[in-house]
């Protein structure tokens, strides 16, 4: 008798940004208020590495970055919304070393790529410049699991990302 394969959880973060890209993603996003996805990694230590595509310093194009934080709800003023998918543990490792890599390679953010979850247009495309939801779906599509059948990265937005049937909402105990 065979037993089911061990599942373990990616942890997506989402909030409700302020600034002048949120605004506009709002606006392209018809209104919806959750305009940044992130992930959420915890580590051996007790910490978190938040890992993200972030249009700042906008004169210098922005950056995909990890830092830690102590805790989930690391932000003050705003509140965090998680979700979470269920992978294998082999699912996890690879999606946690594209994500890796891209740091690495100082990959910035995509400001012309918000485009292309409005226009679905493959051209806005770039290997080199992610925005926040776009790098979360191309990861996880990249280890076989698709939040959305038929859908580029480029063209999710960040609420649509939140919206994915396989996505469960999760709330860690602090």
């Amino acid at each position: 008798m065979q037993t089911p394969a061990t599942k373990v959880p990616i942890y997506i973060g989402a909030v409700q940004g302020k600034g002048p890209i949120s605004t506009v993603i709002k606006w392209f996003q018809w209104g919806d208020p959750n305009t940044h996805v992130f992930y959420l990694r915890p580590l051996a230590n007790g910490k978190y590495l938040v890992t993200e595509a972030w249009h700042l310093p906008l004169l210098r194009g922005g950056a995909v970055r990890s830092y830690e934080v102590d805790t989930p709800y690391f932000l003050k003023d705003e509140a965090i919304e998680y979700h979470k998918v269920m992978v294998t543990p082999r699912q996890k490792r690879r999606f946690d070393g594209f994500l890796d890599h891209i740091v690495e390679k100082k990959s910035k953010y995509d400001y012309f790529g918000i485009l292309g979850f409005v226009t679905r247009d493959p051209r806005t495309n770039s290997l080199r410049r992610w925005f926040c939801s776009e790098i979360l779906v191309a990861g996880l599509a990249k280890v076989g699991v698709y939040l959305f059948n038929n859908t580029l990265p480029q063209s999710v937005s960040p609420a649509m990302t939140l919206r994915s049937p396989l996505l469960k909402s999760h709330k860690f105990l602090v």
